[in-house]
């Protein structure tokens, strides 16, 4: 798991990402972070993802094109 700060994933490698996962770090009390991602070939947005569950696909070549992040 990446560092706050610091990059996660390739650069310069014209690779696309497919799957991710978002968490708070720090003290947070009863706060949540729930994200979403678009992928263009199921036509919508995957149902939301809550505190370090997965979103995208995993060996579906399917990319993430948007990302929609709430916290609460």
């Amino acid at each position: 798991m990446p560092f706050l700060g610091a990059m996660a994933g390739t650069e310069g490698q014209h690779l696309r990402m497919e799957a991710m996962q978002a968490q708070l770090f720090g003290e947070h009390p009863g706060q949540q972070i729930e994200y979403s991602v678009y992928l263009p070939d199921f036509g919508n947005w995957q149902q939301p993802s809550k505190n370090d569950k997965e979103a995208g696909t995993t060996g579906l070549s399917e990319p993430i094109t948007a990302l929609w992040v709430y916290i609460s």
